[in-house]
């Protein structure tokens, strides 16, 4: 997910990134999405899982968790911070995810937390062709895409909401739910569009 150099940028601010999850009001933001898991037996994957933070807290609620991140820091501070067994780790990254495919992996429910902004516009479409045969047949795929000017040290592609939801829709995806909201954070000229899919 992103190109090296992006994902050199996290791998050097891991520590900053843990630290900034672990808010307290990270659940009550995040209920969007969390209103939509599958039940407890569910497989649920968290493509661009950073530091843990929504691997552990779907864990919490019973959730088996393939939690799938290609910064090498990012995967190692996560399982130091906070480890539990049913939270699997796994080195991987979009557009093309070869791990997952080689494994067979499906899905109950897929996270996608800020992760398109690291990829170039034209394989979005790309993206979610991928993407797709991943989620099983009565299954979610939550997307929070990030819109707004990109934070020093961190290279960020302008991906425009529209064409996030378009190549979602050319792939064969449904669009559940849509809204845009501003930023928890309050940084400036930042926002969101919470995105809900199913087939």
């Amino acid at each position: 997910m992103g190109t090296p150099l992006q994902i050199e940028a996290y791998d050097r601010q891991a520590q900053t990134y843990a630290h900034r999850m672990g808010r307290l009001t990270y659940e009550a933001e995040n209920q969007w999405w969390l209103d939509h898991l599958p039940g407890p037996t569910g497989l649920v994957l968290d493509l661009g899982a950073g530091t843990g933070e929504p691997a552990r807290l779907m864990a919490r609620r019973g959730h088996r968790v393939l939690a799938v991140e290609p910064s090498d820091a990012m995967r190692r501070m996560g399982q130091k911070t906070a480890p539990d067994e049913r939270v699997t780790w796994l080195g991987d990254a979009l557009p093309n995810l070869p791990e997952l495919y080689r494994r067979g992996v499906t899905a109950d429910f897929i996270l996608i937390n800020s992760v398109l902004i690291h990829l170039r516009p034209a394989i979005i479409p790309m993206v979610f062709k991928r993407l797709r045969p991943l989620l099983k047949a009565h299954g979610r795929l939550a997307l929070l895409h990030r819109q707004g000017p990109a934070p020093l040290g961190r290279p960020m592609y302008p991906v425009s909401v529209d064409h996030v939801l378009n190549s979602a829709l050319a792939a064969g995806l449904v669009c559940l739910d849509d809204k845009r909201v501003g930023d928890t954070l309050g940084r400036p000229g930042v926002s969101f569009a919470q995105m809900i899919f199913g087939k």
